[in-house]
């Protein structure tokens, strides 16, 4: 499997290999830049208020450092229906293990062994839905992130997207001195 393919702007920034201006013409022209459109609207999908003013902050965001496109509106409007959906997931998970703690605590004051008769069935059955929640709520997480890092919303994704700013500092003549001199200076 060959290595992934770097933009021209990084190779020449780490300075490993050096291309004449035909080679740089010819990369640059193959290489894949986004349209960018400043004034996206947001997707029908997102009906509520908030998920749009979301789109529109993160469309821009994405579009200063260059890495959005167009085609990339829909995929940001999956982004956001799934991190409300994780939001959700969150609360209800947050509700389900308060209501598992409070039994125990009751349960607890009021003597009663957990690990006998249908206390043991009862304390199952709330640890089985503490259990299928927090499974729901990892595998939508594990999606988010994925779509996350599709459109460069972590930091190892945007540090792998980053390039550097080559500093091209103006070479001295050490001749320039010679030429002061001679001047009769």
């Amino acid at each position: 499997m060959s290595k992934q393919r770097e933009p021209t702007a990084l190779v020449q920034a780490k300075g490993l290999k050096h291309f004449t201006k035909g080679e740089i013409e010819m990369r640059e022209a193959r290489e894949v830049k986004p349209n960018f459109t400043a004034e996206m609207m947001p997707p029908k999908v997102l009906t509520k208020r908030t998920d749009r003013e979301t789109f529109k902050a993160i469309w821009a965001a994405l579009g200063e450092i260059g890495v959005i496109g167009d085609t990339d509106a829909d995929v940001l409007a999956q982004f956001i229906l799934i991190r409300r959906q994780v939001l959700t997931l969150q609360k209800e998970y947050n509700k389900v293990v308060a209501e598992r703690e409070r039994f125990i605590k009751e349960n607890e004051k009021a003597g009663i062994n957990l690990y006998q008769g249908n206390d043991f069935i009862e304390y199952g059955n709330r640890e089985k839905i503490v259990s299928t929640v927090e499974t729901r709520l990892r595998k939508t997480r594990d999606q988010m992130l994925s779509y996350a890092k599709s459109l460069c919303l972590t930091i190892d994704s945007r540090c792998r997207i980053q390039v550097p700013q080559v500093i091209v500092e103006e070479k001295v003549n050490k001749f320039e001195r010679f030429k002061q001199v001679g001047n009769g200076e």
